[in-house]
């Protein structure tokens, strides 16, 4: 997929009012897609399309399962650096827009307070195992990053974003669609 295709969608993070406010979001535009590769899985072609990474080298990509689909309408995925989580983040990149400015570190908490939510504390039912694997987000930790980012939205509503109400929700769901089953079917590279 040509990076021309992905321009139209990402036009409005290029303005200049907007490099900051990325920066501080944690977000570079254009994207390494060796990550992809590394990841082990034997991925269609086009079905990933990255456009930007995390500080942490965690990459965003476009979903497409249908090459009619308008990428405008594809599911955000976050493709952690270390391989967990690789899940949908936003049911599509309008609702990207809506997360960005809470930043990739807090959308990466909502991302997982959200699986917790779809696949319960104890998704194989082995307690010792999960307690000890568990990636715990506190609901008041949260709440707490959440409203100290609030302060800060102004910039980006000015910049022409206007921020999610309620971010776990948009999030939950991403966490919904079928990416999770989709990745985990794919063969071994």
């Amino acid at each position: 997929m040509s990076t021309k295709a992905l321009e139209p969608l990402l036009a409005p993070l290029r303005k200049p009012n907007v490099a900051e406010l990325l920066g501080e979001a944690d977000l570079e535009l254009g994207a390494d897609d060796d990550l992809i590769d590394s990841l082990g899985k034997d991925v269609p072609k086009d079905s990933l399309i990255p456009f930007g990474q995390h500080g942490s080298g965690s990459l965003l990509a476009l979903w497409r399962t249908d090459p009619r689909m308008p990428l405008g309408r594809c599911p955000v995925i976050w493709l952690d650096s270390e391989g967990d989580p690789v899940e949908a983040i936003a049911p599509d990149f309008a609702a990207f827009l809506t997360l960005l400015p809470y930043g990739l570190g807090q959308l990466y908490d909502l991302l997982r307070r959200a699986q917790k939510l779809r696949d319960g504390d104890n998704a194989d039912g082995d307690d010792e195992a999960d307690a000890d694997a568990a990636f715990e987000v506190d609901d008041d930790d949260l709440r707490e990053g959440l409203a100290m980012i609030s302060a800060e939205l102004g910039a980006w509503r000015a910049a022409g974003f206007q921020p999610a109400a309620d971010p776990l929700a948009v999030v939950e769901q991403a966490v919904a669609l079928p990416f999770a089953a989709w990745w985990d079917a794919l063969p071994e590279a």
